[in-house]
């Protein structure tokens, strides 16, 4: 009978060492998904008209949701109006208004980097051709 206790005993200490090694985990190998640059944040720059060096103060407050925010250089009326932003194949297109002229629309094409997180393009009057000036920011 002891016979029969020993090896049941070494029977069960087995099935325990097999399963313990089994659960062990092993994480190498295994690579965290990187995420994918995003263009929401606070940008400034400086916008120029026609074909002069940009130097008037610019600022967006992009969001993650496709909306943005035009910010002035002055804390006593930072917010200027609302806009709503795309980007396709590396071009960020932007339509917005200031809240003095909700009516006028004014839109920005531009060729982005996120990874530098730069945006270089040209500004225009309505919704589609931006002929205007040029315009730079940084995030």
């Amino acid at each position: 009978m002891k016979a029969l206790n020993l090896k049941s005993i070494f029977f069960m200490a087995a099935i325990a060492l097999v399963s313990f090694s089994s659960c062990k985990k092993d994480n190498e190998g295994i690579i965290a998904p990187v995420p994918a640059p995003t263009a929401a944040g606070t940008w400034t720059g400086l916008y120029g008209g026609g074909n002069n060096v940009p130097s008037n103060y610019f600022s967006f407050v992009i969001n993650a949701n496709g909306t943005m925010i035009i910010k002035s250089g002055n804390v006593n009326n930072p917010d200027l109006g609302p806009g709503t932003w795309t980007i396709t194949d590396g071009i960020f297109k932007a339509l917005y208004n200031y809240d003095f002229d909700p009516a006028f629309k004014y839109n920005v094409s531009a060729k982005i980097d996120l990874v530098k997180n730069t945006m270089d393009g040209s500004w225009g009057f309505g919704e589609t051709v931006a002929d205007k000036g040029s315009f730079t920011m940084t995030r």
